[in-house]
């Protein structure tokens, strides 16, 4: 028996989906004889509780959520209230001080159109004490900075990776009206430049040495100006609009692609052991690369929870993460878990992926009494895991999870 359907979502009613089935070998609840029935209806069965299998019989064409941009009107409002609800700033002055130890500092003068007012801000990064353990973009206020009377407060938020710099300021109008404007103002807007380092070059930009970085200034000439939301930007995806990490997690996670593999056994003082394990996993459906650096690992073929070792943390891009080793038996597993919110911001889909792959022999080299450290053999190359399952569900709360780079 074939079937075939059609349906929409209530919540993408633009979408249609078509799908087929096949009934192959129905269960057969019950039947009756009817004897004055015409030939051939003699017996009536009843058939059911089974699931059929369908497949998609037509491509649905899904793409990403655009972003909501900020509106930049045309002409600049005479009163400072109604530049408020459009706000703009502009860079006049912009240095970013790489550390080699993972930190730096970023020195930004920024004039507010809406008030006229400059504020120079300074805000130091510290890259171990400031580390994210959920990827989230990082606010920090201006301390210390040079404020006006108008302009009460600014944070500003740099992703160096992507080239995005974020501000938020709060300040008060002179010719406010009493009852008609609004008392304070509050603004938050994102400047997409990329960095310009030319001292990069001598060194790891990985944080292996110091260099110092300025702004790309506009292919005219003219001022980096950027415009902002009032009283905040609105919820959006955190995922790039190169790709849609929903669709692509769908289609394209067929395998987990294993890059790198190293067991070490670690003694300690009182002479015992235990392992550690290094793995840098690719996953092609998001386009993450998942690296587990010295996470505790126990060999006995079961399930367990990624732990962070100490001093590091578990890539922000996974919800969770289990693994399964096995070493008699050369078998090592993943489960990983992982969000994508660009259909719908407010209800991300939650992704789980199971794979599992028998290795080549490890080659172990003795490190330290009683220890050793362990990888796969020369030549091996990346080593493909294939999915055996891949689970989805929607959730039913915002993604607070990634940078929050709504222009990229």
């Amino acid at each position: 028996m074939r079937l075939r359907d059609s349906w929409t979502c209530g919540n993408t009613t633009e979408l249609v989906f078509n799908s087929t089935g096949t009934w192959e070998e129905p269960l057969i609840q019950g039947c009756l004889d009817e004897p004055d029935a015409a030939r051939g209806q003699e017996i009536l069965c009843i058939m059911g509780n089974s699931q059929v299998a369908g497949a998609l019989s037509s491509p649905v064409r899904i793409t990403p959520q655009l972003p909501l941009l900020p509106f930049t009107p045309d002409y600049i409002p005479e009163r400072c209230p109604d530049r408020s609800i459009d706000p703009q700033w502009v860079v006049d002055k912009f240095l970013y001080q790489h550390h080699g130890d993972k930190s730096y500092d970023v020195f930004v003068d920024l004039t507010n159109k809406a008030v006229g007012e400059v504020v120079s801000c300074h805000v130091a990064f510290d890259g171990k004490a400031e580390a994210s353990s959920n990827g989230a973009t990082r606010w920090s206020k201006c301390t210390p900075a040079t404020t006006g009377t108008l302009v009460l407060s600014t944070e500003v938020s740099l992703e160096a990776e992507y080239g995005i710099l974020g501000v938020r300021q709060s300040w008060t109008c002179p010719d406010f009206i009493q009852g008609i404007d609004e008392p304070l103002y509050t603004g938050e807007g994102y400047l997409s430049a990329l960095l310009v380092c030319p001292e990069q070059a001598k060194g790891d930009s990985s944080g292996a040495s110091s260099y110092n970085c300025s702004l790309s200034a506009p292919a005219d000439g003219e001022e980096i100006r950027f415009s902002g939301y009032w009283p905040e930007a609105p919820l959006m995806p955190r995922t790039t609009y190169s790709h849609s990490c929903t669709v692509e997690s769908f289609t394209n996670t067929a395998n987990l692609t294993l890059q790198d593999y190293q067991l070490d056994t670690v003694v300690d003082a009182a002479g015992k052991s235990s392992l550690a394990g290094t793995f840098s996993v690719a996953n092609p459906g998001p386009g993450d690369v998942y690296r587990l650096n010295r996470i505790p690992i126990i060999d006995d073929g079961e399930w367990h929870g990624c732990e962070a070792a100490a001093g590091e943390v578990l890539p922000w891009q996974l919800a969770r993460c289990r693994y399964a080793l096995d070493r008699s038996l050369r078998q090592l597993s993943f489960r990983f878990s992982w969000y994508c919110d660009d259909r719908d911001a407010l209800h991300p889909v939650y992704f789980t992926a199971a794979a599992s792959k028998e290795l080549p022999a490890e080659e172990c080299v003795a490190t330290t009494s009683g220890a050793k450290s362990c990888r796969l053999p020369a030549g091996t190359g990346a080593v493909q895991m294939p999915v055996a399952t891949l689970t989805w569900a929607s959730t039913n709360a915002p993604l607070d999870r990634g940078p929050n780079l709504p222009w990229i």
